[in-house]
């Protein structure tokens, strides 16, 4: 033979080798069945290495099965394998693992709750003993899970006569068959014809194609290995199905849901358009890849297919159009039928506007932009040819709030771009090319002017136990910053000096400080000025000065960082002290007819709440009134027209602070002598009570027969003055009669 032809016979071999390498390794050593499969096996096509590594080294078939399967093992001849031993599992190395296990099978291994990782498997050979090279079938096995994926398209939606396709996207399993379903609201649909779509065995192939339908069904047909639903062979109304795939063998289950949709087409637009802009008109429907129109006011602008969604949308350029309404309308092709749907866009002008929250501004306080725009998705905002933010268009309004520190006086000029591009960030200046190809859609101007406003306000006396609120005016700041040092010139506020910044809204700001302790407190208060730095706070605090100081010292080193050469800074300062809870009664007697008014003053703060009462002396009558302080005052009125004559007893009360104790008179209207009104100098006096004339009876009594009762008060008066002077001792009052403004006094005998 010549060296060609030894040459080719070798080739021959070789290529041979090789098919036989590869027949061997394939899985055509099992079949599969609806329970699982068989595996067909002889000691020479199977490996029967120690090692598993070693049989992949060989080029050994390694037989995957999958968990849930239940497995048989034939010899070469076709006889059903008995006797089977398995050994596992083993690692990939061959190294048996925690799970290792050996099973002694008579015909089936069932691989439910089996552990994935490699078997080992022998007969006996007839001889009783395992795993020899010589007689015995044995091999590898590979138990794996089971995994595979659906997949409906071109959508998983359709139309009332429409269709889906149904494919296996993925699937690590070669073969084997699948129960096929589809239900709705968990029950299973039918056909046409009333054939129950439930558990339908379906086999497939190459792990990815549909092989054979076992029932023949209408709506459901294969076609070129995937399976196609047709909705008018099947008994179904617009809804939501799913379809179920379940493995026979492996148990393993996937489900797609779809939905039948109406005939209909859903259009969706702006109402309105402003000319010049492009209206953008979105068709829905179930209706994938069929071909779609777009008219406007009969004319035809544009044919299209839409989406697998079943969607499209249509751009059109109002650019030219003049203003008014048209009628928009879409024709889409329907398995020989047109679906139409249509409505109204109206074209107008573009209108927008902008306000400012004052012409004039001073620097520091924020100015607030406000605009209207019937178009568009957001507005540029440009101020002195500076890009400040684009901001959101909702409901055809925008604001944008233009903070004013740092800035210079002037006039400044505000514009305003609808949907224009931004190529800039915030700060930098717009070029004039930019603002000339955009054109400015809205603009207003406001005047920048400088203003030192600051003030304080707090009261000068406050009582322990209540806050003491701060508060003031601020101009030209978004921001003060307030310390507080008390007497011994310690930092009461902010903690540990560290400054924090007190927010100024609609130029006020307000602090509090929480029921400080009794004592004297300086309170100051720190605007940074038009550039908004300040020497008087550096790195977060504020300067102070380190160690223990007195407050005048303290004081000093701050005003002396505020004052400092170049700095704009402001400020101002309050005392005010804390003390304990006061009350005080100012009491003045009353007339009958006359209204009686009790006033206290007091130092709690504004609001607290007070009971004032009055009580007959030697009498059960009484009355009690709920009143709040105001101005430092707590102040009662009460309807003498309703209390007796005598002397009562005043007491003012702020339940758990404090409270007072007094006496006044209410009386008739005069009925004796000026004289009498007088306090008398010597109360042991013997004397008779002085006589009323008749004169001052005529001109100054006017309640007939009072005459008679003021004499008998008298004479009563004088007779007790004299049953007590030899008795024991107590404490007693003349109240004066003339007048209701007089003082009365108070004395022991």
């Amino acid at each position: 033979m010549s060296a060609k032809g030894v040459f080719r016979a070798l080739f021959l071999v070789a290529l041979l080798v090789i098919l036989l390498s590869i027949t061997s390794a394939s899985t055509i050593n099992r079949t599969y069945t609806e329970a699982g499969g068989e595996i067909t096996c002889d000691n020479e096509s199977l490996g029967s290495k120690k090692y598993i590594k070693d049989e992949i080294e060989a080029g050994k078939p390694i037989i995957v099965v999958y968990k849930g399967e239940k497995i048989r093992f034939r010899n070469s001849t076709g006889y059903n394998m008995t006797g089977i031993r398995i050994d596992g599992k083993f690692t990939s190395t061959g190294v048996s693992s925690s799970n290792f296990k050996t099973s002694r099978i008579s015909e089936e291994w069932d691989t439910e709750g089996k552990y994935e990782g490699y078997y080992r498997f022998s007969d006996s050979g007839g001889n009783e003993t395992y795993f020899d090279s010589g007689t015995d079938n044995q091999g590898w096995l590979s138990l794996d899970t089971h995994t595979f994926r659906l997949e409906l398209y071109p959508t998983d939606k359709t139309y009332a006569g429409g269709s889906l396709n149904l494919r296996i996207e993925s699937n690590n399993k070669e073969a084997g068959f699948m129960k096929f379903r589809i239900e709705s609201q968990g029950h299973s649909i039918r056909d046409v014809h009333g054939r129950d779509i439930y558990e339908i065995p379906i086999e497939y192939r190459e792990e990815t194609i549909f092989w054979n339908i076992s029932e023949a069904l209408t709506g459901v047909a294969r076609q070129d290995g995937i399976i196609v639903l047709n909705m008018s062979g099947l008994d179904v109304d617009e809804g939501r199905y799913t379809i179920i795939l379940e493995d026979f063998a492996t148990g393993v289950e996937k489900k797609l849901n779809f939905e039948i949709k109406a005939r209909e087409i859903e259009i969706e637009t702006s109402d309105t358009v402003i000319t010049g802009q492009i209206a953008e008109i979105i068709v829905k429907s179930a209706f994938s890849g069929k071909e779609v129109r777009l008219y406007i006011d009969g004319d035809l602008k544009e044919n299209v297919t839409l989406d697998k969604e079943g969607e499209k949308m249509f751009r059109w350029d109002t650019s030219g159009v003049q203003v008014g309404k048209y009628n928009i309308r879409i024709e889409v092709d329907v398995d020989g039928d047109k679906e139409v749907a249509s409505r109204y866009i109206n074209v107008v002008e573009g209108e927008v506007s902008i306000e400012v929250s004052s012409d004039t501004v001073l620097i520091g306080d924020p100015l607030k932009i406000s605009g209207r725009s019937n178009y568009g998705s957001y507005a540029v905002i440009v101020i002195d040819d500076a890009y400040m933010e684009k901001v959101k268009i909702t409901r055809g309004k925008f604001e944008y709030e233009y903070k004013t520190v740092g800035e210079f006086e002037g006039t400044k000029k505000i514009e305003v771009f609808i949907d224009a591009p931004v190529e800039f960030g915030t700060g930098e200046e717009v070029p004039k090319e930019w603002k000339m190809r955009n054109g400015a859609d809205a603009d207003a101007a406001f005047t920048l002017i400088e203003s030192k406003v600051l003030t304080l306000d707090l009261p000068a006396v406050i009582a322990a136990g209540d806050d003491v609120v701060i508060q003031g005016t601020a101009s030209g700041t978004d921001a003060v910053y307030l310390v507080v040092l008390n007497g011994r010139g310690e930092v009461i506020v902010p903690y540990e000096g560290v400054a924090i910044a007190t927010e100024v809204r609609d130029t006020s700001y307000e602090a509090k400080l929480i029921k400080p302790d009794v004592g004297v407190y300086t309170v100051i208060v720190l605007h940074k000025g038009r550039d908004g730095v300040t020497d008087a706070i550096h790195n977060g605090s504020w300067v102070i000065g380190e160690g223990s100081k007195t407050l005048d010292l303290r004081i000093a080193i701050v005003e002396d960082a505020i004052q400092r050469a170049g700095s704009d800074d402001f400020f101002v300062k309050k005392e005010f002290k804390v003390g304990n809870p006061e009350v005080k009664l100012a009491l003045e007697d009353a007339t009958f007819g006359e209204d009686l008014t009790i006033v206290a003053t007091t130092n709690l703060k504004e609001g607290t709440m007070a009971w004032i009462r009055i009580a007959k002396e030697g009498s059960e009558d009484s009355e009690i009134k709920t009143v709040n302080v105001e101005n430092g005052m707590i102040m009662a009125e009460f309807d003498t027209n309703t209390l007796s004559g005598g002397r009562w007893n005043v007491s003012v009360n702020i339940p758990d602070r404090c409270s007072d104790e007094g006496v006044i008179s209410i009386q008739g209207q005069a009925s004796v002598p000026a004289s009498a009104a007088t306090p008398m100098a010597t109360v042991m006096s013997t004397s008779p009570p002085p006589s009323i004339s008749a004169d001052e009876e005529e001109t100054e009594l006017q309640i007939p027969g009072f005459e008679l009762s003021s004499s008998l008060a008298l004479l009563s008066a004088g007779a007790y003055l004299r049953r007590t002077r030899g008795g024991r001792k107590g404490r007693f009052s003349i109240p004066p009669i003339h007048t209701a403004t007089s003082p009365f006094f108070q004395t022991r005998i």
